[in-house]
């Protein structure tokens, strides 16, 4: 293991170009070991890049071949510690100079290294987890933030491999860096299309601790996680979404919705933060109308009696005045909004979506419907039952929530029955 490092570099090209799926020798193993020993005692010249990159490669060819390989590999520990070894060296390289090829190369290979063993071979995934994550300072912050698009991509690819264990997904979710590793996938969404960052987000939704880390999270990042919730909660699957996270986002915007009602004048001021509860009210109107999920929300009285007075104090407020809420009934105001794209408006649809959550939360909801009643919600429907291009289909919303309302409900039929007609909708 001596010799030049040159010539070790040939040596072990030529051992990695010729590695197919086959299982590996005892002989080749002592020698890949003996190699990994012998770079992680010298410093990190271009030469050592170099090698360790063929070292990668030769191990990842390995273990994307026989399982068997796996299995041997894992029983090497001292080999696997000094993969990780490098890692971490080449990491500490590139933050010095980023510039540096030879690093980012060899580091890409070590990644996609660690990467097939845990695909390949389960039972690699703590050893490999206690690496890259609990022994030492976890590498993956670092890396997912990483300006370099591949390393990220092969980070998260690894971090998914590690945590499709659901006991490591339980530690990932008590470790202090969780709320950064989860906003650097979140950038990744929103920068590039990344599916491992996407796999990571919905596994992310599964966890029963999501709300809380949600809630460490910086506002761009929130509202990522909640447009891939919004597609979660349209799944068949009932558990793509966890329960305890529908709650927070049932409990938050229940108390926003309460403060808007006892202070109305906050939601002019911009004290509501109108994108993310766009968002999470987005969630839940989507929530609400799937069979999986729609037993989650519809027993939260307090959240539907919050949701009509804000209904309510918007309505209102675009009654007194030239506002964000003040409808726009013409039909050219309805060209002249789809032409000034108006959705990057969030205020846009804020009615409608309203409308929509006590539409689906009535469905088949006795009690439901009766508080809707109690609280003259039926009247207050069909007061904005009004052509307005700032919130398109409100009049098909309304509609389709008084029919909910009305649903074997003699009372809330007796309702809309006394009601006088006072001019054209």
């Amino acid at each position: 293991s001596y010799l030049p490092l040159r010539r070790l570099h040939v040596y072990m090209r030529g051992v990695a170009l010729g590695q197919n799926s086959e299982l590996v020798e005892e002989e080749t193993w002592v020698s890949v070991q003996a190699i990994s020993e012998r770079l992680v005692a010298e410093p990190l010249t271009a030469v050592v890049c170099r090698l360790s990159a063929e070292l990668f490669r030769f191990l990842r060819n390995a273990f994307a071949g026989d399982p068997t390989n796996s299995e041997t590999a894992l029983s090497r520990r001292k080999l696997l510690q000094n993969v990780d070894y490098l890692i971490r060296a080449l990491m500490e390289q590139r933050s010095k100079e980023p510039t540096d090829e030879e690093a980012t190369v060899a580091l890409r290979c070590g990644l996609q290294c660690f990467g097939n063993l845990v695909a390949s071979w389960e039972a690699s995934r703590d050893l490999v987890w206690n690496l890259t994550f609990l022994w030492s300072t976890p590498i993956y912050p670092a890396l997912l933030s990483s300006d370099d698009s591949t390393l990220r991509m092969y980070a998260s690819m690894l971090l998914h491999g590690c945590l499709l264990k659901g006991a490591l997904l339980r530690l990932f979710f008590w470790s202090p860096c969780t709320a950064e590793v989860v906003t650097c996938l979140t950038r990744m969404m929103a920068d590039v299309e990344s599916e491992w960052s996407l796999f990571l987000l919905e596994m992310f939704l599964t966890h029963e601790n999501s709300p809380v880390v949600f809630g460490k999270l910086p506002r761009q990042a929130r509202w990522v996680v909640l447009d891939v919730a919004v597609e979660q909660v349209q799944k068949k699957d009932g558990q793509a979404v966890h329960a305890d996270f529908l709650d927070h986002l049932c409990a938050f915007l229940q108390r926003e919705f309460e403060d808007v009602v006892a202070v109305p004048h906050c939601i002019e001021e911009g004290k509501l933060e109108p994108i993310q509860v766009s968002k999470m009210l987005n969630v839940l109107c989507k929530a609400s109308c799937n069979a999986n999920f729609s037993n989650l929300i519809e027993p939260k009285q307090g959240l539907l009696k919050a949701t009509l007075g804000v209904l309510k104090v918007v309505h209102l407020l675009g009654k007194s005045g030239n506002n964000a809420f003040t409808p726009a009934p013409k039909l050219d105001d309805l060209v002249k909004a789809e032409e000034a794209d108006s959705d990057v408006d969030p205020r846009r649809n804020f009615k409608k979506e309203l409308v929509r959550l006590v539409g689906n939360m009535s469905h088949r909801s006795r009690a439901n419907q009766d508080l809707v009643r109690r609280v003259e919600g039926i009247a207050l429907l069909l007061d904005v039952c009004n052509l307005d291009a700032k919130n398109p289909y409100i009049i098909q919303w309304v509609v389709l929530a008084i029919r909910n309302l009305l649903e074997n409900n003699p009372e809330n039929q007796e309702v809309v029955a006394g009601l006088v007609n006072k001019g054209v909708v």
